[in-house]
């Protein structure tokens, strides 16, 4: 949980209230909004660059982390003309047809999504065929960055239900820095060189 006191920015050392993450230590607002933008621009330039009038869906499902995608959007296509469709839905209620006619889905999921979804697929409890055009815009940030950037910058906040799958994932997380990011950066690779099989659990 994100944690606001009187101490010191490790970046820029200035006083006063900072928030303090584990995945990136103590940083005062500014400089925590400055790492957050920054991660979701190398984010999508490296594996989701929008291109000149391609047709863009926003799934919305309320929540804190849909309404920080949609902000983080608009600062990340720093003026690009692209075509943008929100749609309010639940991430699990969109089906593969609806995408037709769109180059991108925007999903509002998370480090932490991505993760409890590999474990799922891992263990054979997630058949769920995924689109290549859909982009988990958030999943360079932890759930708890994600909030804590909604507070630094007003937007309202929506508390949603986790699974107990996400719950282990979050102590984990809590006892092991980095373990979620370290998850992300092998499970692409796990999913290519199984071919799609789950590997646990029934084929």
């Amino acid at each position: 949980m994100a944690q606001e006191k009187d101490i010191v920015c490790r970046s820029c050392q200035s006083k006063g209230i900072a928030i303090r993450i584990k995945s990136v230590g103590q940083l005062c607002h500014c400089c925590f909004i400055g790492v957050v933008e920054r991660r979701i621009k190398k984010n999508v330039r490296l594996n989701h660059r929008f291109k000149k009038d391609e047709k863009v869906l926003v799934i919305d499902d309320s929540s804190t982390k849909s309404r920080v995608m949609i902000y983080l959007l608009d600062h990340c296509l720093g003026g690009l003309p692209v075509y943008i469709k929100i749609r309010k839905a639940d991430v699990s209620s969109v089906a593969l047809p609806d995408l037709d006619g769109f180059n991108k889905v925007l999903l509002p999921l998370s480090a932490d999504d991505q993760a409890e979804a590999f474990i799922s697929w891992l263990f054979g409890k997630d058949n769920k065929v995924e689109s290549p055009k859909s982009v988990p815009f958030l999943s360079c940030l932890l759930d708890e960055e994600i909030e804590a950037y909604a507070r630094a910058k007003n937007i309202p906040l929506s508390k949603g239900s986790l699974s107990p799958l996400h719950k282990d994932i979050l102590y984990f997380e809590s006892k092991y820095p980095g373990l979620l990011h370290g998850l992300l950066k092998g499970a692409s690779f796990f999913k290519d060189a199984s071919n799609g099989r789950k590997i646990i659990g029934n084929p």
